[in-house]
């Protein structure tokens, strides 16, 4: 919970606006205008496409798409959960948030009707089950599937531990392209053997660019947070 807080401010709106606070400030103390110069390269360079798109889209192609030749007959499949919403009112296919759904369907569709599944992820702040929530939906559309639950595991760390418990001969991880760099260096770092890495949600599909994606863009920003944060969360992960 501790990381979820400090990579909340890792954020171009954020950092945008604290250097601009501190520009103003350096400018009336020190009346140099390059100063001001300066913030406004860094600002183009947090919030425009061409800047964010290539930087998440190399990222998310660290790892190639999944070899369904290289999947064993009993392999298990581990989906790492991207979110969901605690509201029963919702449609069962509304209470994922988009990266679950994504990453239960990709489960799917490179499983076999004898795999073994196993959905993963609870919400550390409104303790919402990303597992149970994937869990109805799996069960509609394959219902012999066979599903456990880890409805405990809150991040990506303690995910890989309970994967270091499993008894399995060959085990497929299930994440988003932009998480899966992070995911390979826990599943090294825990000692996990015979994984293979199944990316998918890819955010940036291509990078053909427009005339509007040279300028500033909320979009732009966005992207750029996402970078960031999978860069920080990496980090944090790796010295923890």
């Amino acid at each position: 919970m501790i990381m979820k807080i400090i990579l909340t401010f890792i954020d171009p709106l954020v950092i945008s606006i604290f250097l601009l606070i501190l520009s103003i400030y350096i400018f009336k103390r020190t009346g140099k205008k390059l100063i001001i110069y300066l913030y406004l390269i860094v600002f183009y360079l947090l919030n425009t496409a061409i800047i964010s798109e290539s930087l998440l889209y190399h990222y998310e192609r660290q790892i190639p798409k999944i070899n369904r030749n290289l999947i064993q007959n009993d392999a298990i499949f581990f989906v790492f959960g991207g979110g969901a919403y605690d509201d029963n009112n919702l449609p069962i296919s509304s209470r994922p948030k988009n990266e679950s759904t994504i990453r239960m369907l990709e489960s799917v569709l490179i499983s076999n009707t004898n795999s073994e599944i196993i959905l993963s992820g609870r919400n550390s702040f409104n303790k919402s089950s990303e597992a149970k929530a994937m869990y109805d939906i799996i069960k509609i559309l394959r219902p012999e599937a066979k599903v456990k639950l880890d409805e405990n595991s809150t991040n990506s760390k303690q995910q890989i531990e309970f994967i270091s418990k499993l008894n399995y001969k060959q085990i497929v991880l299930i994440s988003s392209a932009s998480h899966i760099p992070r995911i390979k260096m826990l599943a090294e770092k825990y000692n996990i053997e015979n994984y293979i890495l199944a990316p998918t949600e890819h955010k940036i599909k291509d990078l053909e660019f427009e005339i509007f994606d040279f300028f500033p863009n909320a979009e732009a920003s966005d992207y750029m947070r996402e970078y960031f944060y999978e860069i920080a969360a990496y980090l944090y992960f790796y010295f923890a």
